[in-house]
């Protein structure tokens, strides 16, 4: 399973360019140097995983290419306990951009890398009852499966090495390079169900140019139907919803390359292009309900929102020798995600009969530009081994845009006109807005900026011949929220060759991202008969203002973790690592702060707080986002895997690995006069400690013939539960899931794959009849709507013809 191979780039940092290329000037007279292996988690050349302090998870080409699936997401679920990947089913544009996670802690908690270099977060915000609610993480499928040589993944907090989001882990996604087999692949899958049909196109070509470096570019194409588990409406007696996985396209090209300038400075470009189509549904519009108009839709109507994702990055940069003892790396790192929502077969019952159908609803985009300046070497001072050096700077810049919808998208009638009162069909006044996803107003477009700058050092050297020591320390300054100073020591004691003791603690921190600072959205319904408005309030608003809320403020936290590495026999590898992260003042989004009803409030409200203060600037429900909950997770991965050469050319593998994780609610900060439950409630509480698997357990096992291969995989998902309708809460029972597969050499260059993906069609628990989510939707729902880890498509199966030339 673990394969260490030459990384191409080191990690990210920078300064100004006039500096950087002064220093590039002077190491043109310096030899060239070979290329040096470096894994995520140190820094030290020739560091393997196996030899780190840090406990990490590496994941190579053949091993990813052994999942029968079709997104790096679900792959790298099936093969990291640690990672969690939910599915998500009505609940806007999460169903197109699933959260994922590490250690059941948020997606924007862990820290995404591309090559080293730190990849940009996703536009998406995510509003609603998911895991991941509240966070904007990282659109980690936009990276194709076709350009990816391995995966890295640490284990443990690195804020201190790679700056915010790295509280819970960090993962490193390592491209294709000169290293790797030029490739194309064709993927065929189906579920057992007869649905979800998805093909996928991808390929890979790379050539050494004659004046040395490499060339590669990767590409891939990918279509998969709707899945769809929802009952029949038993209002209707059909099925009236959608509940599954939305309909998607997905095209992508990434390259990377890298080109001698001289024959001591080389320059190196990677990056891509990827867009995303998809549709999903949302609740159903009874035929004779007001969010219905009967005279467009006679028997009722799903809305369907589509989705286009577009993502663009790019990295270039120079490396060069600075003397026989340090290197440098400069480098400039540019990300954006722009998220479009845009209304299908719906209406806007406040238009009447002038309403479209179809709606543009606005769009979300999000950027980052970071110059990085990365030095790093060694001092021989005359201990076992030299001391390994590696400093940085770094300067960055963040975009956040909201860019607001067409006008019938939003609009209460053909004036926005409030004081007009327009009847629906019923009689009832008419909802403003399209149905499903009312778009975003002009008042919450938004174009916001901030800056930050960091500084680092890290230092790491075996003391003696047993004894590894590393130290980090890294200072980072934000505008508009202020500076954090993290630190981070590592020690390792090898006390025999096949047995080691590793230890780590540091300190970490997140910033607020610009999205939790700057979102903001505001729709019209009605409520016994009166028009209400509900907003979600950013930072620095009027609404936030008179509420007397605090801006936000970065987390904070402090890791600790403990294990060991053992080699009992030849080929075995056997690690475990307890961990403790205590986390201060997460960021959540709120439940809607209501005002009191009218009818029980004095003329001046006096007696009415709420409504005093959310009246006079006409909202009757508001909710933001607010430093609320302090949180400890504590947990333990083990991990074990045997590679046994049975000579003549076979082998097998066999592998282990259990993953428990513990997420506790230590404290709720209520802001002064906002009543308990209001900011976190229950719901929200059982979602962060229980809506992912605190267990999650894989064996297998897979053997090599000259000509074949085949395996087999068993992967648990712990209980998980939800209460997000209504406070119903409910647990779902854990699940064993068998995947197994068989490969076949058609010819020296041509491999058939062959499988099944949740071999014995294993779905989740059912909804309990009494559910309330039940009876709102007419019995359509069958599984959980908010938590669900292994998804409900039940079983699949695929083949996999590759190409190698």
């Amino acid at each position: 399973m673990k394969d260490i191979m030459p990384a191409p780039s080191l990690r990210s940092c920078g300064l100004p360019l006039s500096l950087g290329f002064s220093i590039f000037l002077s190491s043109l007279a310096l030899a060239a140097e070979p290329e040096k292996i470096s894994v995520i988690g140190s820094r030290v050349y020739g560091r393997t995983a196996d030899q780190s302090a840090a406990s990490i998870e590496t994941f190579d080409e053949e091993t990813i290419n052994r999942v029968g699936q079709s997104e790096l997401g679900k792959v790298l679920q099936e093969l990291a306990p640690s990672f969690n990947f939910s599915a998500t089913t009505v609940s806007d544009g999460s169903d197109s951009v699933r959260p994922a996670t590490l250690k059941g802690m948020g997606p924007d908690q862990v820290l995404v890398l591309i090559n080293g270099k730190r990849r940009h977060n996703q536009a998406l915000l995510n509003v609603q009852q998911t895991v991941g609610r509240g966070s904007a993480g990282t659109d980690i499928n936009a990276i194709p499966l076709a350009a990816v040589k391995r995966v890295e993944i640490l284990k443990e907090g690195a804020a201190a090495q790679y700056g915010s989001d790295a509280i819970a882990g960090v993962i490193n996604i390592v491209l294709k390079d000169n290293l790797s087999p030029n490739d194309t692949s064709l993927y065929l899958a189906k579920n057992f169900a007869g649905d979800g049909d998805t093909g996928q196109l991808g390929t890979s070509y790379g050539f050494a140019p004659a004046a040395g470096g490499f060339f590669r570019i990767s590409g891939e194409a990918l279509k998969r139907n709707e899945t769809n588990r929802a009952l029949t409406d038993t209002r209707f007696n059909k099925r009236t919803m959608h509940i599954g996985e939305s309909e998607a396209q997905d095209e992508s090209v990434f390259l990377n390359t890298e080109y001698p300038l001289t024959s001591k400075v080389n320059w190196y470009l990677f990056g891509g292009l990827s867009q995303r189509n998809s549709e999903s549904g949302g609740f159903f519009r009874e035929p004779d309900s007001d969010r219905n108009l009967a005279t467009v839709y006679p028997a009722g109507f799903n809305p369907k929102l589509a989705t286009t994702i577009k993502d663009r990055s790019m990295s270039t940069g120079i490396k060069s020798p600075l003397g026989d003892d340090w290197d440098m790396d400069l480098s400039y790192t540019y990300g954006a995600n722009a998220f479009n929502f845009s209304s299908r077969d719906s209406v806007n019952v406040s238009l009447g009969q002038a309403s479209p159908h179809n709606t543009d609803d606005g769009t979300l985009e999000s950027s980052d530009g970071i110059t990085n300046l990365d030095l790093r070497g060694s001092l021989d001072l005359g201990w076992s081994d030299p001391l390994h050096i590696a400093a940085g700077v770094a300067y960055r810049t963040e975009r956040y845009q909201i860019l607001p919808g067409e006008f019938a998208s939003w609009t209460y009638g053909p004036n926005n006109d409030f004081s007009q009162t327009i009847l629906g069909q019923n009689g009832q006044l008419a909802p403003a807005g399209i149905q499903g996803f009312p778009g975003f107003q002009p008042a919450n477009a938004v174009d916001a900026t901030r800056t930050s700058y960091a500084i680092f050092i890290d230092l790491e050297s075996y003391l003696t011949k047993q004894f590894l020591a590393a130290l980090s320390a890294r200072y980072e300054d934000y505008e508009q929220v202020g500076a954090s100073t993290t630190g981070k020591m590592s020690l390792r004691y090898d006390f025999v060759a096949e047995f080691a003791l590793r230890s780590t603690i540091s300190s970490g921190f997140r910033a607020p991202s610009l999205a939790q600072v700057n979102y903001s959205s505001r729709s019209t319904t009605f409520a016994g008969n009166q028009l209400t408005e509900t907003q979600t309030a950013r930072q620095g608003s009027l609404a936030f203002k008179s509420l007397g809320l605090r801006d936000l403020k970065t987390e904070k936290s402090l890791n600790e973790s403990f294990g060991f590495l053992a080699h009992p026999l030849p080929n075995m590898s056997v690690s475990a690592d307890y961990y403790k992260i205590n986390v201060s003042d997460r960021i959540v989004l709120s439940e809607f702060l209501q005002a009191e009803p009218k009818a029980g409030c004095a003329a001046d409200n006096s007696n009415c707080p709420i409504r005093q203060v959310l009246e006079p600037i006409n909202i009757d429900a508001v909710q933001f986002f607010t430093n609320a909950i302090d949180t400890t997770t504590r947990g333990l991965d083990f991990v074990m895997d045997y590679n046994l050469n049975l000579g003549t050319g076979r082998r097998m593998m066999f592998l282990g690995s259990y993953s428990y994780n513990r997420t506790h609610i230590e404290t709720i900060h209520n802001p002064q006069g906002v009543a308990s439950g209001v900011v976190f409630s229950e719901a929200q509480s059982v979602l962060m400690e229980e809506g992912q698997p605190r267990q999650r357990i894989q064996i297998g096992s897979d053997y090599f013939a000259p000509k074949w291969k085949t395996g087999v995989r068993f992967n648990y998902y712990g209980d998980v539960s939800g209460a997000g309708f209504g406070g119903y809460k409910q647990t779902y029972k854990g699940k064993w899931l068998t995947d197994v597969n068989y490969g076949y050499n058609l010819t020296e260059t041509l491999r058939l794959d062959v499988g099944a993906q949740n071999l014995f069609d294993i779905y989740p628990d059912r909804m309990k009849p009494d559910h309330p989510v039940r009876a709102y939707a007419g019995g359509s729902f069958k599984y959980s709507w908010e938590t669900a880890p292994f998804g409900y498509k039940g079983g699949l199966y695929y083949s996999r013809l590759n190409w190698n030339f």
